[in-house]
């Protein structure tokens, strides 16, 4: 169960995603949350994980850019690490990002 803080108010910019492992992401104004599994990796339990606090509105995720994240300080690469922020570059205005497609170009 997704146990997400009560009182605060639902946005409609929620959206899941199942990535090219399997993992299922869900992005909310509650964070980036993951479906993981527990224990010895058997698959037999899962749990939701939040990766991170910041507020996410969308995803991408394809094997050339990784998973994406939309929020209302642009636009992150999920890694080890955390959320990387790639768009705006440091020093331009902050945009949201509400939607994210892939150019098969």
């Amino acid at each position: 169960v997704l146990d997400l803080p009560a009182g605060r108010r639902v946005s409609s910019l929620q959206q899941l995603l199942r990535d090219g492992e399997g993992r299922l992401w869900f992005a909310s104004a509650h964070g980036l949350h993951v479906l993981d599994e527990d224990g010895d990796g058997d698959g037999a339990a899962m749990s939701w994980r939040r990766v991170s606090d910041a507020p996410a509105y969308t995803l991408l995720h394809s094997p050339r850019s990784g998973l994406l994240v939309g929020g209302p300080e642009g636009l992150a690469r999920w890694s080890a690490q955390g959320l990387q922020r790639v768009w705006p570059r440091s020093g331009e205005p902050v945009r949201e990002v509400r939607a994210v497609v892939e150019d098969h170009d």
